[in-house]
C-alpha cells in the first residue's frame, strides 16, 4: 500500500505554516498569547488530519492485504484444479482403452470469499477469466462425474461400455486441453500481479501434486 503523497503534503504545509505563526506572527503585529493560540490550533488540526489520514491508509492497507490474501487463495485452486484435470490427462494417456477417474469436488472457499466481499467484477477482464475458469472446470468435473457413473452403473459389457463413452471422453479431453492454456495465462498473471516468485510457485505446486497423490491413492 503506497503512502498517499496528498494527505502528508497537506500535513506538511499545516506543520510549516503554524511553525512560522509561531516563529514570525511578531512581524504582522500578533502578540505572543495571539501567536500562541494560532499555531496551537494549526498543530492541533495538523495532528487530527494525520490521525484521520493514517487511520484511513490503515483500513486501505488491511482491505488490500485482504483482497491479495483472498486472490493467493484463488491462486492455489486453480492450480490445485488444474493438477487434477493433469492427472486425469497422464491416466488417460497410460490406459487409452478407458480411464474413468473418480475427481473429487473442486475447492472454491477463496472464490466464494471473493463473491462475497464484493471483489468479482464482472467487466474486469481478469476477474471474467477466472470466473471462466471455476465455470468450466466445474463442468469438466461433473461431466467426468457422469461418464463414471455411467461407465460403473451399466449392464453392458465392459468393451461396449468403453466404446459408447469413447466419444465423450475425447470430448471432454479436448475442453481440458483448451482450458489448460487459458490457466496457464491466468495463473502467470496472478503470479505477476501479487508478485508470487517462481520458487512459492514450485512449493505450492509440488504441495498440491503430493496431496492430489494421497488423496487418489486411498
Amino acid at each position: 500500500m503506497k503512502v498517499n503523497y496528498k494527505d502528508a503534503a497537506i500535513v506538511l504545509i499545516l506543520v510549516t505554516f503554524g511553525a512560522i505563526v509561531l516563529a514570525f506572527g511578531g512581524c504582522f503585529g500578533w502578540a505572543e498569547l495571539i501567536r500562541g493560540n494560532v499555531s496551537v490550533f494549526i498543530f492541533s488540526v495538523s495532528i487530527l488530519y494525520f490521525s484521520f489520514s493514517y487511520d484511513k491508509w490503515r483500513r486501505n492497507k488491511e482491505e488490500d492485504d485482504k483482497r491479495k490474501r483472498i486472490l493467493k487463495g484463488i491462486h492455489k485452486e486453480i492450480i490445485e484444479r488444474a493438477r487434477y484435470l493433469q492427472h486425469y490427462q497422464k491416466q488417460r494417456e497410460e490406459n487409452p482403452e478407458g480411464y474413468f477417474v473418480n475427481i473429487p469436488v473442486f475447492p472454491s472457499s477463496a472464490w466464494e470469499s471473493a463473491i462475497a466481499n464484493g471483489y468479482y467484477e464482472p467487466q474486469n477482464q481478469e476477474w471474467a477469466d477466472c470466473s471462466y475458469i471455476y465455470n468450466a472446470t466445474e463442468n469438466v468435473n461433473l461431466n467426468l462425474a457422469i461418464v463414471r457413473g455411467i461407465y460403473y452403473q451399466s449392464t453392458f459389457t465392459i468393451e461396449d461400455r468403453i466404446k459408447h463413452l469413447m466419444p465423450y471422453d475425447a470430448l471432454l479431453q479436448n475442453a481440458i486441453k483448451q482450458l489448460m492454456v487459458i490457466i496457464d495465462e491466468n495463473l502467470q498473471r496472478l503470479e505477476r500481479d501479487l508478485s508470487i516468485s517462481r520458487e512459492e510457485v514450485v512449493r505450492i505446486n509440488n504441495d498440491i501434486t503430493r496431496r492430489i497423490e494421497e488423496a487418489l491413492s486411498k
